[in-house]
């Protein structure tokens, strides 16, 4: 069992992470009961597997996303110096996070809830 999250989470994943699969965990930490009120984030994408945030397989389009989730939930920046943060994570634009900004995402598996 995983804990239950208790403020806005994003999860981000890959089809190729043989450590933290995406369904079964990320997936199951999106939908784990009790965070129906809270905003939250899954996003699996095929280019990158388990190390995508560190230096054994960066992907470097990660970090542009953490921040923009930062900025928008626990801030309350929806945008500085003309750059969207509010579009980066809910839009549907191509540079979105589930539009493809942060590569090859699987549409099943890529999903915003915001509970602002």
């Amino acid at each position: 069992d995983f804990p239950v999250p208790t403020v806005p989470f994003l999860s981000m994943t890959s089809v190729y992470d043989d450590e933290a699969d995406a369904e079964t965990m990320g997936r199951a930490i999106f939908n784990i009961e009790g965070t129906e009120n809270l905003s939250r984030g899954i996003v699996s994408t095929s280019d990158f597997g388990h190390h995508e945030a560190d230096i054994l397989g960066f992907n470097p389009l990660v970090p542009q996303f953490t921040a923009a989730w930062m900025k928008v939930l626990m801030e309350g920046t929806m945008e500085q110096d003309g750059v969207s943060f509010e579009e980066m994570i809910f839009g549907s634009g191509v540079s979105s996070i589930c539009g493809g900004g942060d590569g090859d995402v699987d549409k099943d598996m890529c999903e915003i809830v915001d509970m602002r």
